[in-house]
């Protein structure tokens, strides 16, 4: 969760998002204190997966605050498998969005799981790759293969 740069968050992200203005003003900006904990809590991690551009907006995030990204390994970890998950379920790149990726794949779905909300895109996408690999649409070693080929 990155604070925005406004002071505001619209109303139309609000509803989008039920990220509200209160819990915005209670969280802090991301700093190099937070950096150096993820970093530690991805240190014996292979992959970090996103389903998206992710990584560049932290990036950006980070030169914006002036804020080394060398320092910290885990960002290279990052792989977007949006190109991987859209060729598997043959669609194109814009459709393969997180929380609609449970019924691209075909998941008999158990809970809700909210639009643009992080826990719930993490679920989603969790849920959509287990189906897939459990119907033989990839193995774990084409997930590997896609993400040493397109991580740093």
């Amino acid at each position: 969760f990155f604070k925005p740069k406004k002071k505001n968050v619209s109303l139309y992200f609000q509803n989008l998002t039920s990220i509200y203005q209160s819990k915005v003003n209670s969280f802090k900006l991301l700093n190099e204190e937070d950096m150096k904990s993820l970093n530690f809590f991805f240190k014996d991690t292979k992959f970090i997966l996103s389903n998206g551009i992710d990584k560049i907006i932290l990036e950006n995030d980070l030169k914006n605050k002036k804020i080394k990204k060398e320092n910290f390994f885990f960002i290279k970890k990052i792989v977007n498998i949006k190109p991987f998950i859209s060729k598997i379920l043959k669609v194109n790149l814009d459709k393969a969005v997180s929380s609609d990726l449970p019924k691209l794949a075909g998941v008999k779905e158990n809970e809700v799981l909210k639009k643009h909300r992080a826990i719930d895109d993490v679920r989603a996408i969790f849920l959509s790759l287990k189906e897939l690999k459990k119907k033989g649409a990839f193995t774990e070693e084409t997930l590997a293969s896609f993400c040493e080929m397109n991580s740093e």
